[in-house]
C-alpha cells in the first residue's frame, strides 16, 4: 500500500474504534444530549454537514482502495442529508433515542476499526 494510504487506513481504524467505544459506553448521555438540541435553529447540522463534505472529499478524490473509498462516499452522502436536508434531521435523529441502535452503530463502528487497524497495522 502506498504511504499516504497506510497513513489514513490507520487514523480512520483508531477513529472508528474509539467512537465504537464511546458509542457503547456512553449511550445514554447521547441520547439524552441528541433529545437536547435544538435541530431546527442550530448550526450543527451545517457545520458537520461541511466538516463531511471537506474530509469526503479528500477522501474520494484520492482514490484510495475500496473500503476507506466508501468511507468517503458515505461522509459525502451524510454531507449531502446535512446540507441540503436540515427540517429532516430531527426525524433521523429520532431513531437514535433507543440504545439498541446507539449500540448497533457501536458495533458496526469497532468491526470496521478493527478491519482498518489489522490492515494498516499488520497487513
Amino acid at each position: 500500500m502506498i504511504l499516504e494510504t497506510i497513513f489514513l487506513t490507520k487514523v480512520l481504524g483508531l477513529y472508528f474504534l474509539v467512537a465504537g467505544l464511546a458509542l457503547i459506553y456512553n449511550r445514554e448521555k447521547l441520547i439524552r444530549i441528541i433529545s437536547l438540541i435544538d435541530w431546527h435553529n442550530s448550526l450543527l447540522p451545517f457545520i458537520v454537514g461541511v466538516g463531511n463534505l471537506f474530509l469526503g472529499l479528500i477522501i474520494v478524490i484520492g482514490h484510495y482502495p475500496t473500503l476507506i473509498n466508501l468511507i468517503g462516499w458515505a461522509m459525502l452522502l451524510k454531507a449531502v442529508l446535512c446540507l441540503f436536508n436540515f427540517n429532516e434531521i430531527p426525524y433521523i435523529l429520532k431513531k437514535y433515542n433507543h440504545s439498541s441502535i446507539l449500540i448497533f452503530h457501536g458495533i458496526l463502528s469497532l468491526i470496521l476499526g478493527f478491519i482498518l487497524i489489522f490492515s494498516g497495522f499488520f497487513g
